[in-house]
């Protein structure tokens, strides 16, 4: 090899031959020794700014490239893994504690897709607070597809922020009178009480909760399954399977045989169904405030208004869905079959006279004006004489109860056959305290706080039955009013009317 060296205009480049030689310090062509080389600091330099001009360029070649929008109808199998952004309505939605795991799926309207985030669900509530979805909500989602026949199209969230609201599904508070089958799928919020409670198993063996709610307004049904029923916490199921319990829901919308139903949203999360307490001392307090009307006067222009009534029951109807009460021959008020049970003595207001007294609201139905109690705690039956159509005030339980133990002697040493025997009309008010063995005929039956009520034909005075006694009267349950007489051992008592009180109940004869 030839010694000369060969002229280079390059310092890295081999004296001898010319050949590029880099940092080394021998040629590896011919051998000769290199005595300048380039440095392995400059190498250094221009490898890491090399890099860090790499990593700019490409999260800005990623900035300025945002995921595609797709529709899901468009996704294939050889989108599987794509990053790509989906905008849709929430159609349903899982929030699984136990797992902390976030399952929703979302329509776009040309197909759904299942969303989920495992093991995620503190932080994405923590990152969303009020932004966290909900059913009904719009959403946009981006995040990377996973496509399989088995499966169908997924996407799994990896950060909240690839969860953003686009538009918040505001719920808003309806009357049951106003859902119909054209709303199913939305939500609302009802406040409602349960009328109604079954539990019953179907033919494939599901266990069925079947709950009927009322709001004053209407009526619906609402079924839950076993599952969505044990889901709610252990207070609220003792409370709904309690009847007239009180409770605002968040409720879905559904039909069966072409009637509305409803059922809780996500049951599991207790803001969803929440026990409202009953009208406080002040709201019953407000109640008395109202301003008094008679029906005979109340017009169109009192069509919404809410006054205290109080009339006499000149009537008594049953329609498809409410018992019907004529008050004073001028205006019917209409009441859910399902609420007269909240009326102490409803059942008797067949069998005598009674005034009706409470808070009414006037409304318009089948195009004409009816009254809708709109406070049933409000409410109270009073009965009416049936001569004089005043009001007949019964003796006050308290009053009666010692009278009737003071004299269980007494009554035990009386001799029934020799009693003077009178006709009830023939008893008056200097008759007090005194025993007679009386004969009337019964008009009707009533119920009172402590007994049981007979008005008796041509006079204002009622025989008292205690009901201890109902069962040792024989023939007792045909006092129906239909020309019956009762025969009985009676003391005298007077209040604002005369009372006759049964006493030895095995000398009652029923005729």
């Amino acid at each position: 090899m030839s010694a000369e060296k060969i002229p280079s205009g390059q310092k890295a480049n081999c004296p001898v031959c010319g050949y590029f030689t880099g940092i080394s310090s021998t040629c590896v062509r011919c051998g000769a020794r290199i005595n300048t080389k380039i440095s392995i600091k400059a190498v250094r330099i221009i490898s890491f700014a090399g890099a860090i001009a790499g990593l700019v360029l490409l999260w800005f070649a990623a900035y300025i490239k945002q995921p595609e929008k797709v529709n899901i109808s468009d996704v294939t199998e050889m989108m599987n893994n794509a990053l790509v952004v989906i905008e849709g309505e929430v159609v349903k939605i899982d929030l699984i504690e136990d797992k902390n795991t976030l399952k929703m799926v979302v329509s776009d309207g040309t197909g759904n897709i299942n969303v989920s985030a495992f093991n995620k669900l503190d932080a994405f509530r923590k990152a969303l607070g009020e932004g966290m979805p909900s059913l009904k909500d719009r959403v946009r989602v981006t995040g990377a597809l996973n496509v399989s026949q088995a499966w169908g199209v997924s996407m799994f969230l990896s950060v909240p922020s690839r969860l953003e609201m686009v538009n918040k599904y505001i719920v808003k508070t309806r009357k049951i009178s106003a859902i119909t089958p054209d709303d199913t799928g939305d939500l609302v919020w009802i406040e409602a009480e349960v009328l109604s409670y079954e539990k019953f198993e179907t033919r494939k063996g599901f266990v069925l909760h079947k709950f009927v709610l009322g709001d004053g307004s209407g009526e619906i049904e609402m079924v839950l399954f076993d599952t969505e029923f044990n889901s709610l916490s252990k207070d609220t199921r003792t409370d709904i399977v309690k009847k007239f319990g009180r409770f605002r829901m968040l409720v879905e919308i559904s039909q069966y045989r072409g009637e509305p139903q409803v059922k809780i949203h996500a049951p599991a999360d207790p803001l969803n169904i929440v026990r409202l307490k009953s009208a406080g001392p002040q709201q019953k307090a407000g109640a008395g405030k109202l301003t008094a009307k008679s029906v005979a006067v109340i017009e169109d222009k009192d069509l919404g208004n809410t006054y205290a009534i109080a009339e006499e029951i000149t009537g008594q109807s049953l329609g498809a869905d409410d018992s019907v009460l004529t008050l004073a021959g001028k205006m019917d008020l209409r009441i859910r079959y399902a609420y007269t049970e909240k009326i102490p003595g409803f059942d008797s207001i067949a069998k005598g006279k009674y005034r009706i007294k409470g808070p009414m609201k006037v409304v318009r139905e089948d195009g004409r004006l009816v009254l809708r109690i709109t406070d049933f705690d409000g409410v109270s039956l009073e009965r009416v004489s049936a001569k004089t159509g005043e009001k007949a005030a019964k003796p006050p339980a308290p009053q009666k109860a010692p009278a009737r133990k003071n004299y269980v002697m007494e009554d035990k040493r009386i001799d029934v056959e020799k009693l003077e025997k009178r006709n009830a009309d023939k008893i008056r008010k200097k008759d007090t305290g005194s025993s007679y063995l009386v004969t009337a005929e019964v008009l009707s039956v009533s119920l009172g706080s402590d007994g049981i009520y007979l008005e008796l034909k041509d006079t204002d005075t009622e025989m008292f039955v205690p009901y201890e006694y109902e069962d040792q009267i024989k023939g007792f349950s045909s006092l129906n009013g239909g020309n019956c007489s009762i025969i009985a051992p009676v003391r005298v008592t007077a209040q604002s009317n005369i009372i006759l009180e049964v006493f030895r109940p095995e000398s009652v004869r029923i005729e």
